[in-house]
């Protein structure tokens, strides 16, 4: 359906939707279907409307369940993650969104950073009791496992990656790459900024060589070699008190200097784009499984 045809049923539900004030004529599942339609047609603002419209008080508690999971779904469809997870947190265990909600708040959370909530969460579902399968079991361990990577907590993640199966198929191949994200974030060599710093300053540019930056160490090792020959040969012709001598050093100086600190900064920038690198894949692979469990 295309857009203008959407406005068109969108137009003549909300002029229903005014009618109903007085006549009542929209049942709560026709709004909660309504609503549905929207949100899978990427219509979230139209579905939040919608939803605005329903007086809770008018409804019962399997409803106000489901209000507030659709509430929820359309702010995680809008990438609106604190608002998503705030309502979806409110479904019940009575409902049939239940588990659905409660991933998806935890993975909520945990895309904001708040890490440890996002954990509580996780520790905190109840699961069914008819789980033959054990998937939901499985599900629980694998994103509870993602959180201990997330957190760097490595022995909670040996425990846990101990129950993988790699046979249930909406995460069999997340929990391989989530043992392969381990086994990279273990090996990670922490190095030392003071040691990067102390390098560059007896021979520029070894500081970035230490830190995995080859490109920068060669570099700075030619652009300050340049500058220390020009600041040599103006000494030499003409002392100190020369104006050459005097620019040449000064900038020498200041690129020395900052061949140094940039060094430094250069190991916390690698470790950093390391886990920033190594966090993105692991909410990916937390991610990806939802989706083939619960749509």
């Amino acid at each position: 359906m295309n857009r203008f045809a959407k406005l068109i049923v969108f137009i003549a539900f909300v002029f229903c939707l005014g009618k109903s004030q007085a006549q009542s004529d929209i049942s709560f599942t026709e709004q909660a279907n309504f609503t549905s339609y929207l949100i899978n047609n990427s219509e979230y603002k139209d579905a939040r409307y919608v939803l605005g419209q329903i007086k809770e008080s008018l409804i019962s508690t399997d409803q106000l369940d489901s209000l507030n999971y659709l509430k929820g779904w359309s702010y995680y469809n809008m990438k609106a993650v604190d608002s998503s997870a705030v309502y979806l947190q409110k479904v019940s265990i009575a409902s049939s969104f239940y588990h659905k909600s409660k991933f998806y708040s935890a993975f909520d959370i945990a895309y904001s950073k708040k890490f440890a909530e996002a954990s509580a969460l996780l520790e905190s579902i109840s699961l069914v009791s008819n789980d033959s399968s054990n998937s939901l079991q499985q599900l629980l361990n694998y994103e509870k496992s993602a959180m201990a990577l997330l957190t760097r907590n490595y022995a909670a993640f040996d425990t846990l990656s101990k129950n993988f199966t790699y046979s249930y198929f909406p995460i069999s191949i997340e929990e391989k790459g989530f043992v392969e994200s381990y086994k990279k974030m273990k090996s990670f060599k922490d190095k030392s900024p003071l040691l990067a710093g102390v390098m560059s300053a007896l021979i520029p540019g070894s500081g970035k060589w230490y830190a995995g930056n080859k490109g920068q160490a060669l570099a700075a090792l030619f652009t300050l070699s340049a500058m220390a020959a020009a600041t040599a040969e103006s000494y030499i012709r003409g002392g100190y008190k020369s104006p050459s001598f005097i620019a040449f050093g000064s900038v020498f100086t200041i690129f020395y200097v900052g061949n140094i600190w940039g060094s430094v900064l250069s190991v916390k920038i690698r470790k950093d784009a390391f886990y920033k690198e190594m966090d993105r894949n692991i909410m990916l692979d937390m991610h990806i499984p939802l989706r083939r469990v619960f749509n």
